[in-house]
Parts: C-alpha cells; structure tokens; sequence
C-alpha cells in the first residue's frame, strides 16, 4: 500500500498508480548536504488530502491493480480527502478486477464534475460525502461499480446543485444504509 497526498496552486493533479493507494497523511524527511560534506536533515510537516488551492482541477487517479481508499488526514481534519477548487473534474478509478473504492471522507468539486468508477464496489462510510454544490453548479455526479455494489452509509451525501446524480451498480445499489 501507498500512501499519498498532494498540493496545487494551479494546473492540476495527475496520479497513476499500479497496485493500492491510500489518500491520508505523508512527510518526507531528506539529508541535506552542507558545503563543508555533512548532512542535516530536514523534515516537512505532515501534509494531508488532495487538494487544488488555484482556480481548476482536473484529477485523474486510475489504478490498475488495487482498491483506492480515501482518508481524511490530519494536517487539516475537515473530513475531506479529495477537493477541488472552481470548476475543476475529478475522476477516480480503481480499474483492475475485483478492485474498489472505500470513501471515509469527503470527495468535492466546488462547480465541476465527479466520476468515481470501480471495478468492483464503492463504498462511502458515516459522513463521506460526494458533493458538487458550489452556488450555481451544474456539475453532474456519476457513480458505477462495474460488477459489484455501491453502499453509502445513511449519514453520506451526494448532492448537486442542479446537475444530474447517476449511480450505475451490477448488483445493488444501497443508499442510506
């Protein structure tokens, strides 16, 4: 498993990932050399999410093999783990067989469009919520779990100002719980 989170100001965020991913907290610590051969080490805080602070967002985070689970971190515990600012679109896949996708925090696009697509099931648990809800979004929403269900526990939202909401399961589809 990787763990991973990630910062923009603009532009956007690319990942691709070939076995599980997790989105929650990371830091790095590095050994700096000095001029005179040694080296110290510096530590970045922890940082947490992926987040766009700029204007767009275009995310695309396919896995070919392995679920993707969605934390909040700690860094900025505000129950989210996937933001996007203005009209950014975000899709999230978890491609390979038998593969899914587990919210435990907030997936959110201020104007723009989500699509969560899993090979397998898509599960949002208590308070994870898929939102497009800036004022005047019409930002859709497009939920499929290829061969399994999709679960969201009674206290996840999904909600869209004025565009349209799909959820697409092979098997069930429970809402609520």
């Amino acid at each position: 498993m990787t763990t991973v989170s990630a910062r923009a100001t603009s532009g956007g965020i690319n990942l691709l990932e070939t076995d599980a991913l997790i989105v929650g907290d990371t830091s790095a610590t590095v050994h700096v050399v000095q001029a005179n051969g040694t080296t110290a080490d510096t530590t970045d805080a922890t940082q947490s999410d992926v987040r766009d602070v700029g204007r767009q967002r275009r995310d695309r985070d396919p896995h070919d093999a392995g679920s993707l689970t969605l934390n909040d971190g700690t860094a900025l515990a505000d129950n989210t783990a996937i933001s996007a600012n203005g009209s950014g679109n975000v899709l999230l896949q978890a491609i390979g067989a038998g593969t899914s996708i587990t919210g435990n925090a907030d997936v959110l696009s201020a104007t723009g469009n989500l699509t969560l697509l899993a090979a397998q099931d898509i599960i949002f648990t208590a308070g994870a919520d898929i939102q497009t809800a800036g004022a005047g979004s019409a930002g859709t929403i497009d939920l499929v779990a290829g061969t399994g269900t999709i679960n969201l526990s009674t206290t996840s939202n999904t909600t869209s100002v004025s565009g349209d909401i799909r959820l697409w399961a092979a098997t069930d589809i429970q809402v609520g719980g």
